[in-house]
């Protein structure tokens, strides 16, 4: 991400996995879950950006192979405020769009790599507000498809948030996360495991074996550090725009764009005058002080340049840009 974009650099920060097996489980149309099979005695690993962190999961978790399209997140959404729904109809702010283009690229796009615009671009234009509570529209869709009975995450004061509307502002910007089993946002750690996860010692840090972790300095899944021809096979750097999901090679876990494509938002809330909020960790804080008293929240994993895993920003929860998506997560029972 760039400043013309909108988006400010808030500091470097480092990703890692676990070094068990993952298992896919495809819930319906274009989405897939991969699990993280974390051990019984959990799983260490570095973190900030000059791998000097140390973070810790004890439980097992599903990430989504890919970011979520634009098929996915309007399904839902065009579920979730019909009218029909009555009390448990969903509002949001945002309907989100399909993709980004700059102007100009697109004949870039569709002469030299062949991807027109299409459904399975990933979602865009959705604010972190919009995304919680598209969790719970997804989790009380997947219910009713499936026959399941998935606990949405996100309330406020007892009650399920299903409106993302800048006049419930109070109540997304405040939600408690259960500790449940609904679709949600992953948490900073959770991101980190599932973007440095690596079945090989190329490009990893030193002194980790079975699992190894890949650097902060390089894209997920990549064998070099960002700018190398490496990065090219895993991340789309440098585009100018989004592209179909899925296109680029998978990391070692199996999961797509988790650099580049979008940057995705993540359950993480901080103000912006608390600029050492990370440092505990080893991970780079910075503000300007621009959105002061505001809530506001990080996004992970690059942008349409690409860019390294050890890269996040930070915007206000009502922030709105096309290369921003989201990825959903799930605790796995």
């Amino acid at each position: 991400m760039n400043k013309k974009n909108g988006l400010s650099i808030i500091g470097r920060l480092c990703f890692v996995v676990i070094f068990l097996l993952s298992a896919k489980c495809q819930i319906g149309g274009d989405l897939k879950m991969i699990t993280v099979p974390i051990p019984n005695e959990g799983v260490f690993f570095p973190t900030g950006v000059k791998d000097e962190g140390q973070g810790y999961i004890d439980y097992r978790y599903e990430v989504g192979e890919t970011p979520v399209t634009w098929r996915l997140w309007k399904q839902v959404y065009d579920w979730a405020t019909d009218d029909e729904r009555g009390s448990h109809q969903y509002f949001f702010q945002n309907e989100g769009l399909m993709g980004s283009e700059t102007p100009g690229e697109k004949q870039i796009n569709r002469r030299f790599l062949g991807f027109e615009m299409t459904d399975l671009h990933p979602v865009t234009s959705v604010s972190w507000r919009d995304c919680i509570v598209w969790c719970n529209a997804m989790t009380e869709w997947y219910n009713e498809r499936f026959q399941a009975s998935l606990e949405p995450i996100y309330s406020y004061h007892g009650v399920i948030v299903r409106d993302s509307r800048n006049s419930n502002s109070i109540a997304c910007d405040n939600v408690v996360a259960a500790n449940s089993n609904g679709f949600r946002l992953p948490t900073f750690d959770e991101w980190e495991l599932a973007a440095r996860w690596r079945t090989d010692s190329i490009n990893t840090v030193p002194g980790f074996s079975k699992p190894w972790f890949t650097k902060g300095n390089s894209a997920s899944g990549a064998t070099d550090r960002v700018g190398s021809y490496a990065e090219e096979k895993v991340s789309w750097s440098l585009r100018f725009q989004t592209y179909p999901v899925g296109k680029k090679k998978p990391n070692s876990l199996g999961l797509y764009d988790m650099s580049g494509n979008v940057a995705e938002w993540i359950f993480a809330r901080t103000k912006a005058d608390q600029p050492n909020v990370w440092h505990h960790s080893g991970r780079g804080f910075y503000s300007d002080g621009s959105n002061k008293n505001r809530v506001n929240c990080i996004t992970l994993g690059g942008d349409p340049f690409g860019g390294m895993i050890a890269d996040f920003y930070i915007e206000g929860s009502d922030y709105v840009c096309d290369e921003i998506g989201l990825r959903i997560f799930r605790t796995k029972e």
